[in-house]
């Protein structure tokens, strides 16, 4: 078995103890949270497949499996979407049924009997029923231990309560110090970030950003190694141009890199290309229902910004839809509070920017528009892989750091303008023309490179425009290594402090 991308809940605890390599610092600074006197209400924030799941059921399986902790609480896991919850009484239901399949698992039979008859001899009425539900759930956490809620998608809990029931929610958990939530959610609920709502400053929050370079070669080793092939574990090990272009590429999303290593496992010695095409077509069946699902103006819009690839204004998207920019506005704030789109600083704009959340995504929807945007992420990928074949960007600047003879400059222009050059040398020789103090002839190669090398270009505006903040202005796939190329470019410039930021208005 290489993983469960969609199911973590389907693993064996000590599965998935022994696969949780990566956010561990993080895992071990919320489980000393639950030692405390009082321990905090977490939210853990990420898009989809960033590992918030996992996380969830990893903390419950550290509560169970540590003996201080579990004479204190009792976790209590649920589905990831909780349907069935259109009152508090359901949450409470839920809780109560959560509880026994934990005693279950805990082999306290006649507790869970006597939970399941309690809850069918409930009545129906709200009035009634939440109440009890309720007393019966803090009755337990009165005589025993404390209880830890891992909710999973928040926002869509709390969208189903209404506000009288959102307060009372609040008022339990506020009150009782026997009840401590760890939530997930794919953006922060308006809930929890407008003031006045029930659960305005509630969350202590924690962003889950992609895993590192180091996280994701880590987790593919690990994965190797559970599925009995050390030698793809060795070569995971190595330093690898393709990794990390395969890293830039995907964002660094947990669930997409264990897809990664189905592909790679199966296909070690494949082209980059066939690699890649073989990981977007592993994605293709979940993203394409999520695609589906959403309204139709929805779909225009995150089709239109995927389209646009980097980030863009609302005003740029409703050209685009030929759309009115305030409906824009509504539904790219719609696709971010459900995760699907970020909101980013324009460098020199005084609106703000969105980008589709998923990075990966995001090349899908590219790959599957049309041949020439194929050809856009493909000619990425290969060039990505070329320039972080270099051993050390940092020793290249320093052997650039002396300017070239006239001769060797008209050399240097001659052949950066060759097709089949490789990145790699046009980045030598960019450099050197940065060197020789001639940045204009260095930015008008750079041009003609956005179809074969968009890094170098992206670099080049950043040297050209003397803002290393320009990169913002590029979908991360390409600033991202465009940075790492200013490590020759231009290393003084990464050692600016940033320029100040733009005031933005109020109007999108």
């Amino acid at each position: 078995m290489t993983g469960l991308a969609y199911n973590p809940g389907l693993q064996g605890t000590e599965e998935l103890v022994q696969r949780f390599v990566a956010r561990t610092q993080l895992l071990a600074r919320v489980v000393e949270d639950l030692r405390a006197r009082q321990p905090q209400h977490q939210l853990f924030i990420g898009q989809r497949g960033m590992g918030k799941t996992t996380l969830l059921r990893r903390i419950a399986a550290e509560v169970a499996r540590d003996p201080e902790l579990a004479a204190r609480w009792i976790a209590l896991t649920f589905p990831e979407e909780q349907y069935n919850v259109a009152r508090l009484s359901d949450l409470w239901l839920n809780c109560l049924d959560a509880l026994a399949d934990a005693l279950e698992q805990e082999g306290d039979t006649a507790q869970v009997e006597a939970l399941d008859q309690f809850v069918q001899g409930l009545p129906t009425d709200e009035a009634t029923r939440a109440p009890l539900a309720l007393e019966r759930l803090l009755s337990w956490t009165r005589a025993g231990r404390g209880m830890v809620l891992c909710i999973d998608n928040l926002q869509q809990l709390l969208g189903r309560l209404d506000k009288d029931e959102r307060w009372a929610l609040r008022k339990v958990l506020g009150e009782d110090q026997r009840l401590v939530v760890f939530a997930a959610s794919p953006a922060p609920p308006a809930e929890t970030t407008e003031y006045g709502e029930a659960f305005y400053d509630f969350f202590q929050a924690h962003a889950l950003r992609g895993l590192t370079l180091d996280e994701t070669r880590e987790v593919l080793t690990n994965l190797a190694l559970h599925a009995g092939k050390p030698d793809l574990a060795a070569s995971f090990a190595k330093k690898s141009g393709r990794l990390r272009a395969l890293h830039v590429l995907t964002g660094g999303n947990p669930r997409t890199v264990v897809q990664l290593f189905q592909v790679v496992s199966t296909s070690p010695g494949a082209e980059i290309r066939g690699q890649l095409e073989g990981l977007l077509d592993q994605c293709t069946p979940l993203y394409k229902a999520r695609f589906e699902e959403l309204a139709e103006q929805a779909q225009l819009v995150l089709d239109a910004l995927a389209h646009h690839w980097d980030p863009a204004t609302a005003a740029m998207v409703a050209e685009r839809t030929r759309m009115d920019v305030n409906s824009v506005s509504t539904q790219l704030h719609r696709l971010h509070n459900e995760g699907l789109v970020d909101k980013v600083d324009l460098p020199g704009e005084a609106r703000q920017g969105f980008q589709v959340s998923e990075r990966f995504f995001n090349l899908w929807y590219l790959m599957r528009a049309s041949r020439r945007h194929r050809g856009r992420v493909m000619s990425l990928a290969r060039c990505l892989e070329t320039l972080y074949d270099i051993d050390d960007l940092q020793a290249l600047g320093a052997q650039l750091l002396g300017a070239p003879k006239e001769a060797d400059l008209a050399l240097a222009l001659a052949r950066a303008l060759d097709p089949l050059l490789d990145p790699a040398v046009l980045l030598a020789f960019l450099a050197a023309l940065v060197r020789a103090n001639h940045p204009e002839d260095a930015y008008q190669i750079a041009l003609g490179l956005r179809d074969r090398a968009e890094p170098l270009h992206a670099a080049m505006v950043a040297v050209k425009g003397q803002d290393v903040a320009l990169l913002g202005r590029f979908a991360p796939e390409i600033a991202i290594p465009a940075r790492d190329m200013l490590q020759v470019l231009w290393p003084e410039g990464l050692a600016r402090p940033p320029a100040p930021r733009v005031g933005r208005k109020k109007r999108q």
